[in-house]
């Protein structure tokens, strides 16, 4: 739910994913991959500070807890969209695949 993106400079630039995943079943998941025609070498990352520096590290999976609700959001975790295929423009929209251990392909 609740997916939105960053307008971005360019194509060369890297863009961001942000979205709310709510886990409606009875066992835990995890969201291990995204993919998405815009962008050729989408990738999880999450925002960890250390010694008052950030850095933005690649995720192998985002635990979603049954019952609960994840945020992928600006701070946290997030989907980063590296090798966009043209720049994102506001109002642009497109089409996002989510991969979980347990529930594949969304």
């Amino acid at each position: 739910d609740h997916a939105w993106s960053k307008v971005t400079i360019g194509a060369d630039r890297p863009g961001v994913l942000y979205l709310e995943i709510t886990n409606n079943g009875g066992a835990d998941d995890a969201l291990i991959g995204v993919s998405t025609p815009v962008a050729g070498m989408p990738m999880l990352h999450e925002t960890v500070v250390k010694d008052g520096v950030a850095s933005m590290p690649h995720a192998m999976s985002i635990p979603v807890p049954a019952g609960k609700t994840v945020e992928l959001a600006p701070g946290g975790y997030h989907g980063m969209l590296m090798g966009l295929t043209a720049a994102l423009k506001e109002g642009d929209r497109f089409p996002v695949t989510l991969t979980f251990e347990k529930a594949g392909d969304v």
